[in-house]
């Protein structure tokens, strides 16, 4: 993945991958939030148990979206996307 540069790009790409996780059209998909932040590991907020992960600050993207009744928000930093 290469390295998001602006909110826009990280909006763009998180609704490109939801729009193939649900096989829907890009266009049917709200933004409900988006941001610049700042995470204190690789994890970006998101960690997975058992797993560690390098304490560094990461500089990213947080883009939530709504669509097909459900909300999933994407974390961009550093080459990493994270979606829950």
């Amino acid at each position: 993945m290469k390295e998001v540069q602006s909110t826009e790009e990280a909006i763009a790409m998180a609704k490109e991958d939801l729009s193939k996780r649900l096989n829907m059209d890009p266009e049917f998909i709200e933004v409900i939030a988006s941001e610049a932040c700042t995470w204190g590991d690789t994890s970006l907020g998101f960690p997975d148990p058992g797993i560690s992960y390098a304490q560094i600050l990461v500089s990213g993207y947080r883009v939530v979206l709504r669509a097909a009744g459900g909300t999933f928000e994407y974390r961009f930093g550093d080459n990493i996307m994270k979606m829950r």
